[in-house]
């Protein structure tokens, strides 16, 4: 194979990756949800800093039931990009770009103190692999 012949090989192979690439959609800005009317997945929300959205909180199953009393909110601490898409669970961007920067773990105790008696806690960490 001469060099040339390498080298059209090499770009169509690149081109052919570049295609096969799915293109993320139009960020949509969090706040803006209600008002851009019907949305279709992939979704890319934009959230800036400061915003929040409603959080809700349930419980299913036999064992234990959820009263919540008030309304908690879920509050952007910078710049985010939220990816929902049909086949994978959402996920969490902070430059818009890559997705794979923000790691969770999920955690639920229960403690006795004498000041509030028995309580249970629930524990989410959402953090960035960036400082």
């Amino acid at each position: 194979m001469s060099r040339s012949s390498t080298l059209v090989l090499a770009l169509l192979l690149i081109c052919a990756g570049c295609a096969s690439t799915p293109a993320l959609p139009q960020p949509i800005a969090a706040s803006q949800l209600g008002a851009a009317g019907p949305v279709e997945l992939p979704l890319l929300l934009v959230f800036e800093a400061g915003e929040s959205v409603p959080l809700d909180v349930t419980t299913h199953g036999d064992v234990v039931a959820l009263n919540t009393e008030g309304t908690a909110k879920l509050v952007a601490k910078r710049k985010l990009w939220l990816l929902i898409t049909e086949d994978s669970p959402p996920r969490l961007s902070l430059d818009g770009k890559n997705f794979d920067q923000v790691r969770g773990a999920f955690s639920f105790g229960f403690g006795v103190t004498k000041q509030r008696g028995s309580f249970a806690t629930m524990d989410l960490k959402l953090a960035s692999e960036k400082p």
